[in-house]
């Protein structure tokens, strides 16, 4: 993965604290401390941001006519926040401050509960099915409750069971400093249409060739019409009867039909992490559900980390923080972590502070705040393709529905056919042979290969 940066923003004259994307627009919110903003976080559903600065001030911010409007005011004046959530589907917030205050609301402004829990707080949650509230406390640990308030449980934190004091002391932190509580959950569609938006829309955001919604550039009677099918798997089209070019599609892969593909579920179980827990002193607990027995951690030595978020795809995470065994200029870091937990790659900042980051909506971009300025760099996932036979062979993941798609698109006659794959591990080519290699459903750590071969046009 090469992350290379790209440009700083300017604009800020303080230290930027906090960032987040907005999906739907693609723009970019940041604040500064002079501005004393504290968090932001965006409703994407309903195209709504919520701020809140240090002295408890919460703002719900909607946009009319191209400008940003206060639409509700709430000030405590007691505490500060520490954490806001909004829920899956953008109908409830959840608003937590540092004493221990929890509040419970619609979008609407309506409260719907409240409670004074025991301890302070420092993170808040909201499970992906919006049945659960998670509380980071300040002693590293995390409450569940139901979403009516009512208390459930405490997660099993392994990460504060097998820190090392001493490491935590050395670095002049405390081992349980909560620095992010995340439940990756996929983006939702927005509910407000174009004609409801000022903004010119995007296009369509596709994550395959054969999904795109172009129209050929090739004339209608250039299009095959006539179809002929043998038995053999062999399909000849044709444009008209006196076609002479290319009138032959290649064989479809050695199998009995489509249908018998080894790729048969659209689910997948419920196997890769999904929540995360990072802890300022360079320690991430991994959690495939809040029942987890058997979460994974992973461990970052010597970084005092500032920041931790899920890409959009659930397939890995950002990390940010200060290597303290690193020369002060380029002790800033922003590591990029598998969902796993296994570190892909990382990025040296040249600055004096890395206060966060967040990613774009396609997850190829990361803007980080560093100083009074956002820097935006470039990540590079290796994609799983080849060619063989005339034929591009590639994979993208359909988050929303838990699985893979892979595509065989013909070249030469520019036709392609894609199936589900569930738990692509990997593809490979060569010459006019594909091996997919995959995850049964009830895989025990067993891998299924298939074998394609690919019969070329000419």
């Amino acid at each position: 993965m090469n992350m290379p940066v790209n440009q700083a923003l300017e604009g800020h004259s303080g230290t930027v604290t906090c960032a987040a994307w907005n999906e739907v627009h693609q723009k970019l919110t940041t604040s500064d401390s002079n501005g004393t903003v504290t968090c932001a976080a965006w409703n994407e559903v309903h195209q709504k941001l919520t701020t809140s600065d240090s002295n408890g001030l919460i703002i719900v911010w909607s946009l009319h006519n191209e400008t940003w409007y206060e639409e509700m005011i709430n000030n405590r004046n007691k505490s500060v926040v520490v954490g806001m959530a909004w829920n899956y589907d953008g109908t409830k917030i959840a608003i937590a401050y540092q004493d221990g205050q929890v509040i419970v609301g619609t979008m609407d402004g309506n409260r719907i509960w409240n409670k004074e829990l025991s301890a302070n707080v420092a993170a808040c949650e909201w499970s992906p099915n919006g049945n659960l509230l998670l509380f980071g406390m300040a002693d590293g640990e995390v409450h569940i409750y139901d979403a009516q308030g009512a208390f459930i449980e405490k997660l099993h934190m392994v990460a504060l069971e097998n820190v090392e004091l001493e490491t935590a002391l050395a670095k002049d932190l405390r081992k349980d400093n909560i620095i992010a509580l995340k439940w990756f959950a996929p983006i939702q569609k927005s509910r407000i249409t174009d004609n409801d938006s000022p903004v010119m829309p995007r296009l369509p955001r596709y994550q395959s060739l054969d999904s795109l919604p172009f129209v050929s550039d090739q004339r209608p009677d250039q299009k095959p019409k006539l179809l002929i099918a043998y038995a053999h798997g062999v399909v000849q089209l044709m444009r008209n009867e006196n076609d002479v070019y290319s009138p032959v599609m290649p064989r479809l892969p050695r199998y009995q039909s489509l249908d018998s593909l080894p790729f048969v579920s659209d689910q997948r179980p419920d196997q890769k992490p999904k929540l995360l827990i990072a802890y300022a002193h360079g320690v991430v607990q991994l959690m495939r559900n809040e029942n987890d027995v058997s979460p994974i951690v992973a461990r970052f030595p010597q970084l005092t980390m500032t920041c931790a978020r899920w890409c959009p795809n659930g397939n890995f995470f950002a990390v940010t923080g200060q290597q303290l065994d690193m020369p002060v200029q380029e002790s800033f870091v922003v590591h990029v972590v598998t969902a796993y937990g296994v570190k892909l790659s990382s990025l040296k900042l040249h600055t004096s502070s890395l206060t966060g980051c967040s990613w774009d909506p396609t997850g190829v971009k990361l803007a980080l705040s560093a100083e009074n300025l956002i820097w935006f760099a470039n990540v590079r996932p290796r994609y799983k393709w080849g060619y063989c036979g005339n034929t591009v062979v590639y994979s993208y993941e359909r988050v929303e529905r838990g699985d893979y798609r892979v595509v065989f698109y013909e070249t030469k006659l520019d036709e392609s056919y894609s199936k589900p794959v569930r738990q692509l591990e990997q593809l490979a080519t060569s010459n006019d042979y594909c091996v997919i290699a995959s995850h049964p459903e009830d895989s025990m750590g067993k891998v299924i290969c298939s074998f394609i071969e690919l019969f070329p046009t000419t």
